[in-house]
């Protein structure tokens, strides 16, 4: 899976923020799949809302889950196979 960013990036992991949202273009196979809301964590962790995340097409049993601000996330770090840089 490939994400690129229409905008430089250079404060998403500036002073104490926890997570920072983004908006970023997957890629998966060579194939545009869309635009997703993101959260950059500052452990370069890369969280997708769990509803979105089956636009993907990525299959995974158990991706690591959790809740930022009320909504659920899926841990694209925790998914076996799936690098991005």
């Amino acid at each position: 899976m490939l994400f690129t960013a229409p905008l430089p990036l250079s404060g998403a992991f500036a002073g104490d923020l926890q997570e920072e949202p983004v908006v970023l273009t997957a890629v998966v196979n060579g194939e545009r799949i869309g635009d997703f809301f993101l959260m950059l964590t500052t452990d370069y962790d890369v969280l997708m809302k769990q509803a979105d995340f089956p636009r993907t097409r990525i299959s995974q049993a158990s991706p690591s889950v959790l809740t930022v601000s009320g909504d659920t996330y899926v841990s694209l770090r925790s998914i076996q196979g799936l690098s991005f840089a």
